[in-house]
């Protein structure tokens, strides 16, 4: 009998265990993922206990390790449960970050009430974009590499027509600013579509926020009194690099 009953006790005893680590707090968060972009200065996440059957309040902090973010309002909060959702704050700042795209992350750590400790944290991935100081001073960088990262090929005209958003946003997220990506053809007596170069050629001062890959095509008549393949076409500079456009 007295076995029986410790049998019981024991079973009963685990089932309870089992049952309260299965109502252990449990952290939501909304949204998963946050982009600053170049311009947005803060957002909000909402930060929940996410049990069915709440047995325990969540404790929870929040943080981050990145620089740039200056202000997490508040930073530590109680959720009850999936309805009792707290909205925290993050605020973020670009002074001193080089040009380009920066990642990090907010971490939600639960907070265990008898050691105080943060446990079980779930990050939150974040993403901003600092823009260059001066854009009069920005130099052309080489596109190749960045094309090519891209799965780009540079020679392929029709597949850099098909493709300017996406490389407008590798600009700015690799080097820092907004340009305008054109492509513009030019009389020539070379291959259809073959490439020429680009406008301003590496190295030069990007003018007005534009960047224009040039293409030979024999679409394209040339000026009167210029041989197709020879000479300088009107509007063009003799001797500047990759025939870049006059003005």
């Amino acid at each position: 009998m007295k076995r029986g009953l410790s049998l019981l006790v024991g079973v009963t005893s685990l089932i309870l265990v089992v049952m309260v680590s299965g109502c252990a707090p449990k952290i939501g968060v909304d949204p998963k993922s946050i982009d600053f972009g170049d311009n947005q200065t803060e957002a909000k996440i909402k930060v929940w206990n996410d049990r069915a059957l709440t047995l325990f309040r969540l404790n929870f902090k929040v943080d981050s390790v990145d620089d740039w973010v200056v202000g997490i309002l508040p930073y530590e909060e109680v959720s009850k449960n999936r309805k009792d959702k707290k909205e925290i704050k993050v605020i973020v700042a670009r002074e001193g970050l080089a040009p380009g795209k920066h990642k990090g992350k907010i971490v939600v750590s639960r907070i265990d009430e008898k050691t105080g400790k943060k446990v079980e944290p779930v990050d939150i991935p974040t993403s901003i974009i600092a823009l260059a100081d001066d854009p009069n001073e920005l130099i052309m960088p080489p596109m190749e590499g960045l094309l090519s990262s891209l799965g780009l090929d540079i020679n392929n005209k029709e597949q850099i027509l098909a493709n300017i958003a996406l490389i407008e946003k590798a600009l700015l997220e690799v080097y820092g600013f907004r340009v305008s990506v054109q492509v513009i053809e030019k009389c020539s007596g070379q291959p259809e579509g073959s490439y020429l170069g680009q406008e301003p050629p590496v190295g030069a001062p990007i003018q007005q926020g534009a960047v224009v890959y040039l293409y030979y095509s024999s679409g394209v008549s040339c000026p009167e009194g210029v041989v197709e393949g020879e000479g300088v076409p009107e509007g063009v500079v003799e001797g500047t690099p990759e025939g870049v456009v006059e003005g």
